[in-house]
């Protein structure tokens, strides 16, 4: 009989990523669409992963790098996977570029060129980088893939005094301006707008909510895009204005949550048309301290959720 793992042993989603090379939204994506894990919750919650759960990660991200399908090997045994990879691991096939069944967050080479030019505070490099990962992979993989895990590791880096807070600006600055220009570029000329994006006031944090707004326009959905921190009442009253179907907010921080609650109640009253999506780190404790049942408000675990519900919905007028 296999020895219980100890409570002190569980690892957390960010360790995980780190151990195994896929991004957090990937490893969720993998639990929800295929069972491929099965984490237990924590003391609060959040998920908690055994060292097997990792092991059999590592296997699925290599039995992937070398073109299976992630639906087709999710459900294989640790053995059977130990001896497809095992078959496979000179596969001329295999590679470390992403495709649609969704393979790791980034190659080698691009996530080196990335962090070179973050301790050199070397623009030109750094925008080579990214301009190279634009061209390889699709958008909504850029955006819920490399990206996302890209901003992870630079906050995992800082909070460990890995990267300087000058370091952190330079390469925060440089990925602002290029979702930014990516959003805009993407939009739909003329399109009525169908959702509006933004963050209420007191929330500052931007990329979730930037990376949000690419996967939109890469369904071609017309959006608003406010930004962070915005008033209550310009809020309010863009969400009165516009004809959008869709009201999309990013809540991170903790201490922010009744202000954030607070405003999402108005909204609901006053926008009860439309449905309000929330997204970030805060949101379903945001969404329990709405106390609106009859609230049409949804919350998104992760990128990768944003991202099907897109793909099936059907709440969006045919733009193009």
């Amino acid at each position: 009989m296999a020895k219980q793992q100890q409570r002190s042993d569980w690892l957390p989603l960010r360790t995980v990523s780190q151990l195994t090379g896929l991004t957090p939204d990937l490893i969720r994506a993998w639990e929800r669409r295929y069972q491929a894990v099965q984490p237990q919750r924590g003391p609060r919650g959040a998920r908690v992963y055994s060292l097997e759960d990792v092991r059999r990660l590592r296997l699925l991200a290599r039995a992937v790098e070398a073109g299976r399908a992630i639906g087709d090997v999710a459900r294989l045994s640790p053995g059977e996977l130990e001896r497809l990879v095992g078959g496979e691991k000179g596969s001329p096939t295999a590679t470390a570029t992403r495709n649609s069944a969704g393979e790791p967050a980034a190659d080698r080479r691009l996530r080196e060129e990335f962090w070179a030019a973050v301790r050199s505070f070397d623009s030109a490099r750094l925008e080579r980088a990214l301009s190279e990962c634009l061209a390889i992979w699709p958008l909504d993989d850029l955006a819920c893939g490399v990206l996302a895990a890209w901003i992870d590791e630079v906050g995992e880096a800082w909070s460990r005094g890995e990267v300087s807070v000058a370091q952190e600006h330079f390469v925060s600055a440089a990925l602002r301006n290029f979702l930014g220009q990516l959003l805009r570029t993407r939009q739909v000329p003329g399109g009525q707008p169908q959702a509006l994006l933004a963050t209420p006031a007191g929330e500052r944090h931007e990329f979730g909510l930037l990376l949000a707004g690419l996967l939109f326009a890469d369904r071609s959905i017309p959006v608003v895009y406010l930004g962070t921190d915005v008033p209550d009442e310009n809020l309010l009253a863009a969400a009165r204005a516009l004809p959008s179907r869709i009201l999309a907010l990013s809540v991170v921080d903790s201490t922010n949550r009744p202000h954030a609650a607070a405003v999402i109640r108005k909204l609901v009253r006053s926008s009860s048309d439309k449905e309000i999506w929330l997204g970030g780190r805060d949101a379903r404790a945001v969404a329990a301290q709405v106390h609106n049942p009859a609230a049409r408000l949804r919350c998104f675990e992760c990128l990768e959720d944003l991202r099907q519900e897109l793909r099936q919905s059907r709440l969006f007028v045919a733009t193009v």
